[in-house]
């Protein structure tokens, strides 16, 4: 909390007044940037969007907020596990995870998507993104550009469908 406060610019005791513990700090950071991601993410989707388009949607909204948040992603990444998130935070969690249940369920409800566990999917999702970012390092040639994001998402997408439905459409 020193630290902190000393970043900040203000005594430690502003930063406990406003925060009593590290937990309470944390929780309110998460939930800032929790929301954010979620207000990106899971906007509204435009009306008579198939699963493939959805899912491309999905995609190129988290690789922008990713490539415009890096450490917000980070944190998220590290936090959104941990058992010091409150039930405000856990509960701005849960509609991340309430959006994949109902895209899951639409998807194979139309014949598209695998029949996977929510955690198969928002680990191939999340931890592509996270990969990427924590794998990023242009002295060894591994740089985040559209086309590695493209190759990514187009990569999930292949993992994701049923062999048979059709890929997405880009065009």
């Amino acid at each position: 909390m020193p630290l902190i406060a000393q970043k900040a610019g203000v005594g430690i005791g502003t930063v406990y007044r406003y925060f009593p513990t590290k937990e309470a700090l944390l929780n309110a950071v998460f939930l800032l940037w929790k929301k954010r991601f979620n207000t990106v993410l899971l906007a509204p989707l435009p009306e008579q969007i198939d699963p493939a388009r959805a899912f491309q949607t999905y995609w190129e909204r988290a690789v922008t907020w990713v490539g415009q948040h890096p450490v917000a992603t980070r944190f998220l990444y590290l936090h959104f596990h941990g058992p010091h998130l409150d039930e405000e935070a856990q509960a701005v969690e849960s509609e991340y995870l309430t959006y994949v249940d109902t895209f899951l369920a639409w998807g194979v409800g139309q014949g598209v998507l695998k029949p996977l566990p929510r955690l198969t999917f928002v680990a191939l999702f999340w931890g592509s993104l996270i990969g990427l970012t924590k794998y990023e390092n242009p002295d060894r040639d591994m740089v985040l550009d559209p086309p590695t994001f493209k190759a990514t998402g187009d990569a999930l997408w292949d993992a994701l469908r049923i062999s048979d439905v059709k890929e997405i459409d880009n065009g």
